[in-house]
């Protein structure tokens, strides 16, 4: 993935970073009651499960911004590529959960081939 550096003094949003990293630190969280039902039954039919299939599409909402995918690394502020999403598994025998990452991409069926191989791979694994 390539992290494409801002240089602040040109960025069109430094009043807005300036803001919020100096004056405004804030936190913010969403809660939404969405009917899925459709959506739901659309996955049924194509043996399609809703975690990954939402997990897609955060994911792809998030790398059509790049406001959502500034982020720093290495102490430099910038945008990358792309994002690929981190989400947990439930551990229900020890009631724990861990942390996976699967490849982003805009393909669907890919995605989803990506999130099966990696919940074979690493879903049995304990810890974050």
């Amino acid at each position: 993935m390539n992290f494409q550096r801002i240089e602040l003094e040109q960025w069109h949003r430094k009043p807005y970073f300036e803001h919020y990293m100096k004056a405004g630190k804030c936190s913010y969280s969403i809660t939404a009651n969405i009917n899925v039902t459709g959506l739901l039954n659309k996955l049924r039919d194509k043996k399609v499960k809703f975690y990954p299939a939402f997990i897609y599409m955060v994911s792809r909402i998030v790398n059509a911004h790049p406001e959502f995918r500034t982020a720093f690394h290495d102490g430099q502020l910038g945008c990358w590529e792309q994002m690929n999403p981190c989400y947990t598994i439930f551990h229900q025998e020890d009631q724990t959960f861990s942390a996976l990452w699967s490849e982003y991409s805009h393909d669907f069926p890919r995605f989803y081939q990506n999130y099966v191989r990696d919940i074979e791979r690493f879903g049995d694994k304990k810890g974050l």
